[in-house]
Order: structure tokens, then C-alpha cells, then sequence
């Protein structure tokens, strides 16, 4: 079924590049591509049917291009990282979770809780609604405490800056700002602006998402419907770390990969 997905979209970016008259392209596979079974085989294979090459990036490599977009959309960037903060990098298959203090990175570490591996795993349970959300804290608590005892210990972060495909798209939309209307404390929950929100506003925004429909969520953030367990899936990772390490911001830069190239 993915790869039945992802040739349909390799065929309309084909499409799009001739239209356009594009002589020259790059196709990056991130974490989904890496843990994929048989990737060269289906890789070939899509290679053959959509004339696209996709060349998969190490983790390292990853890392290192999500930083550059995230340092190019702001000088926000270097003032933050003075100061004990955690670049995390929700993907489908899998976080990364990168601490930074004194301007420089203390220590980055990779965990299998992508949001497509996630919504997987729970699916294969067959869980109910009403144990959706409890079940993804767990599979997501159990391996972030490791990571705390390992690496955060006494040190408290002061700011997480957040890479992914779902929670950062919503925290752009105007409309987000209709959301907090409904969830009380309506001045305080306010966002910040220019992709700031604070420790409570983020959590008025979740407790939000919680209380209505998946239709409501996709109309009010415009958003397709089938999207929403994978935004509820992003924003019970991000609640989850934002407890584990005790950060009062939220940044969301608003990059993707492609910024750091």
C-alpha cells in the first residue's frame, strides 16, 4: 500500500518537473526509506516505473541538514541554543532528539517512535478510541525515560525546537488561534508568534484536539481528515517530551529537509 502511495506521488512530481521544464533534481529518503525491507529492491523498482532516483540519507547526514534549516530560517537559532535546548525531529519511522547548551550539541540520540511506526503498532492492537491515546503514551514514556536517565539527568531544558510534517504545519495556521478560544484561558493560551508558543499554550491546543471530532480538527486546521491520528500521534510525542525534560518553549521553525540543501 506505501509504496503503491509513494509511486503515485513520484509519478505527479515527474509530471510537475516536465511541466516545468526541470533539468536537474535530488530525491532523499529519510528514516522510512532506510528501515524499509528489501529498500534496494523496491528503490530499483521505483526507480524503474517513475524514472525518479531516490538516494536514502544516513541518520548523520539527516541531522546535519535539519540543522542547516533550522539555523537559515532565523537568528532565533543561535540565542536559543546558548541555553539548554532539544532539536526534535519527529519523523515517520523514527525521533531524533538532539541537546544543545553553551552554543554547542551535548549529545543526539535516535528512537524508533516514528508516527507511521506508531499509528502501525497500535493499529495491529486494534485498539479502541478510548484506549488510542493510552496506549501511544506508553510505547512513547517507556523509551523516553531511558533516554532521561541516560542523558537529560538534572539538566532541565529551557526550549524545544520541533521538526515534523504535522504539529508545526498546524501551529502556523491562523486558525489554530480558534482552537484556543474553546479551551479556556483563552488570553494565556494565545500563541506567542512567529512560530513561538509557550509550555501552556501548546497543552490548551492539545487538550483541544482531544475534545472534538476528526473532522473538526481537519476543517478548523485545514488539514486532509486521514491526517489527523497522525497529528494526535505528533502531539502525544511532543506532550510526552515536553514533560520528560520540563520545557517551558516551543519553537516551531516551520523547515523542512529540503532548507538545508
Amino acid at each position: 500500500k506505501h509504496t503503491s502511495e509513494l509511486r503515485r506521488v513520484l509519478l505527479e512530481f515527474r509530471r510537475i518537473m516536465e511541466n516545468y521544464g526541470v533539468e536537474d533534481y535530488r530525491a532523499y529518503g529519510t528514516s522510512a526509506i532506510r528501515e524499509m525491507q528489501n529498500s534496494a529492491l523496491v528503490l530499483n523498482r521505483l526507480e524503474m516505473e517513475t524514472g525518479i532516483h531516490i538516494e536514502p540519507l544516513g541518520n548523520a547526514e539527516q541531522r546535519f541538514l535539519d540543522f542547516k534549516s533550522i539555523a537559515s530560517r532565523s537568528s532565533q537559532f543561535d540565542k536559543l541554543i546558548e541555553e539548554p535546548t532539544a532539536i526534535v525531529d519527529i519523523g515517520s519511522g523514527s525521533i531524533q532528539i538532539s541537546l544543545f547548551d553553551n552554543g554547542k550539541m551535548v549529545t543526539t540520540q535516535n528512537m524508533n517512535l516514528g508516527i507511521l511506526r506508531l499509528h502501525e503498532q497500535v493499529g495491529r492492537i486494534r485498539a479502541s478510541a478510548a484506549r488510542f491515546e493510552g496506549l501511544v503514551e506508553e510505547l512513547v514514556l517507556s523509551r523516553l525515560m531511558v533516554f532521561k536517565h541516560l542523558y537529560l539527568e538534572e539538566r532541565r531544558i529551557r526550549s524545544l525546537i520541533l521538526v515534523d510534517d504535522y504539529i508545526s504545519e498546524a501551529a502556523q495556521k491562523v486558525n489554530v488561534r480558534e482552537f484556543f478560544r474553546g479551551a479556556g484561558n483563552t488570553e494565556e493560551a494565545l500563541p506567542a508568534g512567529d512560530g513561538f508558543l509557550s509550555r501552556e499554550s501548546y497543552e490548551a491546543f492539545y487538550d483541544r484536539i482531544k475534545t472534538i471530532s476528526y473532522s473538526q480538527v481537519a476543517r478548523g486546521l485545514e488539514i486532509p481528515e486521514e491526517n489527523v491520528p497522525l497529528l494526535f500521534i505528533s502531539g502525544i510525542i511532543l506532550r510526552q517530551i515536553l514533560r520528560i525534560t520540563g520545557a517551558d518553549l516551543l519553537w516551531f521553525p516551520g523547515v523542512c529537509l529540503c532548507d538545508g540543501i
